[in-house]
């Protein structure tokens, strides 16, 4: 068995000062400039933290979701005339949480002019994207363009593989993408299949990315089979919703062993447990990764930081 380092799956939070100065300059008060003044500053603190990390990310602070930016920049989704952040879309409730994100509408054609992602993202080494994935891109969007859903994510994925050529020059190599529709559809006995697309990483990894997914809030065993013959490189698993006895699968993985929605920092023995737990249960290829089982967005900055650090600190100790 390998191990191949730690890795984030997700946004991270903002500090106070950063979420006060977004509110000031949402409402008119401050400028777009001091916001993301301090969202650099944020974002430093997190790449720092990442000592021991396999991919490194500045923690996307000022996407405010995984859609936003792409809505705001990419071809075929409306743009309303609102100048504000509703020109995106209506405010709809991020599944059963206290929080929020905008759905975009599609009218035409998804496409890039292949630069949209990397202005969005500031310069690192080794670097990971945080994405939404296919499943939950078609769940989380609103469509009348498409009559097929699978075209519609396949453009998606055209769309972010002509970014790659870019984002390499800001020194990405990685894109993990989130799935947060798989545990709430599961949950409500809704979970549909139909709308996996198992060749939706190709045109991505055919430019020499490393791409991964994860499945946050849920339990990973109850459909993992279904991406064994799928382009994903790894995937992702929530140590704290998955059954470890029945993950099987020939894919390398990251185990989600530090919780992003506790606020409790776990310690080192605590993951080093999780992993060990998982190796004697799960069959999977033997390699890697550990991480958090979610975003870091809801945890307050400070957590999410001490999170981060005793990752950077166990992946001194693993192998």
């Amino acid at each position: 068995m390998s191990f191949k380092g730690a890795v984030l799956t997700g946004t991270v939070s903002r500090s106070p000062k950063t979420i006060q100065e977004h509110r000031l300059f949402r409402d008119g008060h401050s400028t777009k400039e001091n916001f993301l003044e301090l969202v650099k500053k944020d974002s430093a603190e997190i790449i720092k933290a990442q000592k021991n990390f396999a991919f490194v990310s500045g923690g996307q602070l000022d996407w405010l979701d995984l859609l936003r930016p792409l809505a705001y920049s990419f071809n075929g989704f409306e743009k309303r005339k609102s100048k504000g952040e509703d020109s995106v879309g209506p405010v709809t409730r991020w599944y059963s949480t206290n929080t929020f994100f905008r759905k975009p509408a599609i009218t035409e054609k998804i496409s890039s002019n292949g630069n949209e992602l990397a202005e969005n993202l500031p310069e690192v080494e080794k670097g990971i994207v945080f994405l939404l994935g296919s499943y939950s891109f078609i769940r989380l969007t609103q469509n009348s363009f498409y009559t097929d859903k699978k075209e519609m994510v396949l453009d998606y994925a055209k769309a972010l593989s002509d970014n790659i050529a870019s984002l390499k020059e800001k020194g990405y190599t990685s894109i993990i993408f989130s799935e947060p529709s798989f545990g709430f559809d599961l949950l409500k006995n809704n979970f549909d299949k139909s709308l996996i697309v198992k060749n939706f990483a190709e045109s991505i990894k055919e430019k020499g990315f490393t791409v991964g997914v994860n499945f946050p809030l849920a339990d990973a065993s109850k459909f993992i089979n279904l991406f064994d013959d799928s382009n994903y490189d790894f995937l992702g698993i929530d140590s704290v919703y998955s059954d470890f006895s029945n993950i099987k699968t020939s894919k390398d993985v990251l185990i989600g062993a530090v919780d992003g929605s506790r606020i409790g920092i776990e310690s080192k023995e605590q993951i080093k447990n999780t992993v060990k737990d998982f190796k004697s249960k799960a069959v999977f290829s033997g390699n890697y990764f550990i991480g958090v089982n979610d975003r870091l967005f809801d945890v307050p900055f400070e957590q999410g930081l001490q999170k981060i650090r005793v990752l950077s600190e166990v992946s001194e100790e693993l192998d």
